[in-house]
């Protein structure tokens, strides 16, 4: 069975519709969690910027609480422990979606990076019936 992947999401943004709408008419397996009703807590959003390879990656800088973050980063105190609790309070901070699975991490929608996901999931999917066939085959 392949591991579904994983996508965080807001209520009412089309890059969350759109990638999610890609991954259901491409038959790619997917555990949503909507940040909207279900909040990213510390250790999740510590989890992501370990994914993404730092917290820039993560962090939206569209978002009307980027210009705060800066602002904090300025501070000689600052820690990521402070950005962490701040992206906790301010979840608009983000880019949406954010989609990953063990070896992959995207943030928003772009159709292009989602074939990779695609694209692993066909491979499996073909290797899988290449190896019950030489099965039955034996």
């Amino acid at each position: 069975m392949v591991k579904p992947i994983s996508i965080i999401t807001r209520s009412g943004l089309q890059s969350c519709r759109a990638a999610k709408n890609f991954l259901e008419d491409n038959n790619i397996p997917y555990i949503e969690k909507n940040v909207t009703y279900n909040p990213l807590s510390f250790e999740e959003i510590k989890d992501l910027a370990i994914r993404a390879g730092g917290y820039s990656e993560i962090v939206s800088t569209r978002s009307k609480p980027y210009k705060e973050i800066n602002r904090m980063m300025e501070s000689d105190d600052f820690t990521l422990f402070q950005l962490y609790k701040f992206i906790e309070e301010n979840p608009t901070s983000l880019t949406y979606p954010i989609i990953y699975d063990d070896h992959r991490f995207q943030t928003g929608y772009n159709e292009e990076q989602l074939k990779t996901f695609l694209l692993r999931e066909v491979k499996v999917a073909a290797y899988k019936e290449i190896v019950a066939r030489s099965i039955q085959i034996d």
